[in-house]
């Protein structure tokens, strides 16, 4: 129930957002703030997917800013609510793009260091990815996982090498990831 009814909600974003962006084409009206607002959205999932950010407030306010983006789509973009949810959501993206992009180049200057951690899971769902914890927390990244032979037994078989720059206790760079054996004891 709670997976149908996630469908639907995605289902009717993406209509809203797609009758947005005809009706804009055919009345020749372009709304650049909702544009803006897509472009920022890209660009903060492209580079947060780099990032292992371990506090909670954090997603507190990623979920919030989302909402006020796709609020901006969801209700009337004429009404005086609309621009207000415009303005929210372009300055809320664009802070956190400012910084992601701080932190990238914070940590060109940090000397990477390694972590092993326990295999926690996988999928090759729609995008072979691999599930494994940093400080506590789960983490979902993609990983090629075409070159092992008997995939079910990869938890078993395998840890996790993780190659991160730390930038504070609760952020890190992640630059790599790897399957290694684990040990024989």
């Amino acid at each position: 129930m709670e997976t149908t009814l996630r469908y639907i909600v995605i289902i009717a974003i993406v209509y809203r957002i797609g009758n947005g962006i005809y009706q804009s084409i055919r009345s020749r009206s372009i709304d650049y703030s909702l544009w803006a607002i897509i472009m920022l959205m890209g660009a903060v999932l492209w580079i947060s997917r780099g990032f292992l950010i371990s506090s909670r407030i954090y997603y507190f306010l990623m979920i919030a800013v989302w909402l006020v983006a796709i609020g901006c789509f969801v209700l009337s973009l004429k009404s005086q609510y609309g621009k207000y949810l415009k303005s929210i959501a372009i300055g809320g993206l664009s802070v956190f793009l400012a910084v992601f992009s701080y932190w990238n180049i914070k940590a060109q200057s940090i000397v990477p260091t390694t972590l092993i951690n326990s295999l926690k899971g996988y999928s090759t769902h729609r995008i072979d990815e691999v599930c494994f914890r940093y400080n506590g927390t789960p983490f979902w990244r993609s990983y090629n996982l075409n070159s092992y032979p008997n995939i079910k037994l990869l938890p078993e078989q395998y840890d996790v090498r993780l190659t991160i720059k730390p930038i504070s206790p609760n952020v890190a760079k992640l630059e790599s990831i790897t399957l290694i054996p684990k040990a024989k004891i």
